[in-house]
């Protein structure tokens, strides 16, 4: 199931605000680590819709992207919230 960021709201303002926020390795509970940050970018299907393939990319293309080698192909489509 894919979420939104309305229906993560939702659930979160149902708990505590102080308990850590954990993110699953995989969709097993294979493992857990800490979330350190959060980011908001675009992200790309790769000419399919399977989960476990996505790319996040770049909303601009900043002299300072370019620097660290990010090119137009960098840019991506549909807006996300990443969670790091």
């Amino acid at each position: 199931m894919n979420i939104t960021v309305e229906q993560l709201i939702e659930r979160l303002q149902q708990l505590p605000t102080d308990l850590p926020v954990l993110m699953s390795k995989d969709n097993e509970g294979n493992g857990f680590r800490y979330i350190q940050s959060d980011s908001v970018g675009l992200y790309s299907f790769n000419g399919n819709e399977n989960p476990y393939e996505l790319q996040v990319g770049l909303d601009e293309l900043t002299d300072e992207f370019k620097q660290q080698g990010y090119t137009e192909e960098d840019i991506f489509e549909k807006p996300c919230v990443v969670l790091w």
